[in-house]
């Protein structure tokens, strides 16, 4: 499903959803976005969502509340947010700031 919201989901067989972040993803505005994801949860349940931050060259602080509170909604739906393909200065910018393990989790890449 591609959302003019600044990403795309896809879904992966029985078991998860990619979503894939576009540049014009506002992690300033998550209200829509956590309700897209959301309803899509709602409707066909999965128990993973990988969030791939390939594109993500820097997670600041603002980023991360974001991806916290994605984690959250996918929790009520019993779906594990899983962060994949983390650059190298992405994990440096977050470990900067970060004193606790996220409520997400990380891959290098997706599994089965």
């Amino acid at each position: 499903m591609k959302s003019n919201l600044g990403f795309n989901l896809t879904k992966l067989g029985s078991s998860s959803l990619l979503m894939e972040p576009y540049d014009n993803l506002d992690p300033l505005c998550p209200g829509p976005m956590i309700e897209t994801i959301s309803n899509s949860l709602f409707k066909t349940p999965v128990p993973k969502l990988y969030y791939d931050l390939n594109k993500i060259l820097i997670i600041d602080e603002v980023y991360y509340d974001w991806l916290c509170m994605l984690s959250k909604a996918c929790s009520i739906f019993q779906t594990k947010l899983i962060a994949i393909n983390i650059k190298p200065s992405a994990a440096i910018s977050l470990s900067s700031f970060i004193n606790k393990k996220p409520p997400f989790e990380t891959e290098v890449e997706m599994s089965n």
